[in-house]
């Protein structure tokens, strides 16, 4: 019998795999970034004078909802500059 999926709201843990949904579509695939170099700025808006509202680790992977030339979107809030970004 499967188990019920918690309230996210209460800070249980995660689904099980299998009952995660995929909002993105039928066969749409994640895109996965990994940060190279040092650490990185996550801003706001596609702009190197955008505020900065995070930052990430070298080694840290990211999911990424629309990739770019200079800028990709990050899933969730904000962008960070595809220079330093290693696409999976």
């Amino acid at each position: 019998m499967a188990r019920k999926k918690a309230d996210p709201k209460e800070g249980a843990p995660l689904a099980e795999k299998d009952e995660i949904k995929n909002t993105q579509g039928a066969g749409a695939a994640k895109t996965i970034g990994i940060v190279i170099g040092g650490s990185l700025n996550i801003r706001k808006e596609p702009s190197k004078e955008a505020k900065i509202i995070g930052t990430l680790r070298s080694g840290a992977e990211l999911e990424i909802e629309t990739p770019g030339k200079t800028w990709h979107k990050l899933k969730g809030e904000g962008y960070v500059m595809a220079g330093y970004v290693e696409l999976r």
